[in-house]
């Protein structure tokens, strides 16, 4: 389980995952839960949940709009993401709390995860190797 809470895991990532930087490709869903869980357990996502991505990482943007058959458009948003730059991000932040201000207010909020707290991971089938 986490000590972190809830938001500070928000003020943690809102930085790296604002409002329309969403790409199919380069970030997505799987961007935000690798660095929500590294953030919160620092354990990583396992790769084979992002393997589709990384394929696509590599692959030209020409040749996505092929496979996709022009479905696929690039955000120049999420352009120059890379996970493993958040991953830096939240290592030098350390444990330190995104919640306190430069004043030294802290911004309270309840646990993010707590014992006995059910919790579902969609496409998990085995909680073993977490």
């Amino acid at each position: 389980w986490s000590t972190k809470t809830g938001a500070q895991l928000m003020r943690a990532l809102a930085p790296h995952f604002r409002p329309g930087s969403y790409d199919l490709v380069r970030k997505n869903c799987n961007s935000f839960s690798d660095c929500a869980l590294y953030y919160l357990l620092r354990t990583r996502l396992e790769g084979r949940f992002s393997a589709l991505e990384r394929l696509g990482q590599r692959a030209s943007t020409d040749m996505l709009q092929r496979f996709t058959k022009g479905m696929y458009v690039p955000n120049q948003e999420a352009a120059s993401f890379k996970t493993a730059d958040v991953i830096a991000a939240l290592d030098r932040l350390g444990d330190a709390d995104p919640g306190i201000s430069e004043a030294g207010f802290t911004v309270a909020s309840r646990a993010a995860l707590c014992v006995g707290a059910r919790v579902t991971v969609v496409g998990l089938k085995n909680a073993a190797s977490l």
